[in-house]
């Protein structure tokens, strides 16, 4: 998937950039990077888990020291 223009002689840049954004999104270039943008993987997504379990025992924890200090 790629887009390629040809510039004419003496034509503005900013006239060329919007045919090449037409171009991409005809060819479905924007939507597919919006829609990779975000994908994770499957080992990714198991990493934040654990992340997030052990963060929260971890503040669990210090929330239970100090508790006990006071």
């Amino acid at each position: 998937m790629g887009a390629k223009i040809v510039l004419a002689e003496g034509e503005p840049i900013g006239l060329a950039l919007r045919r090449f954004r037409k171009k991409l999104e005809r060819n479905g270039v924007t939507y597919e990077s919006r829609r990779r943008r975000w994908f994770l993987e499957a080992t990714e997504i198991r990493r934040a888990k654990a992340f997030q379990k052990w963060y929260k025992s971890h503040q669990a924890t210090l929330l239970a020291k100090r508790a006990g200090r006071q």
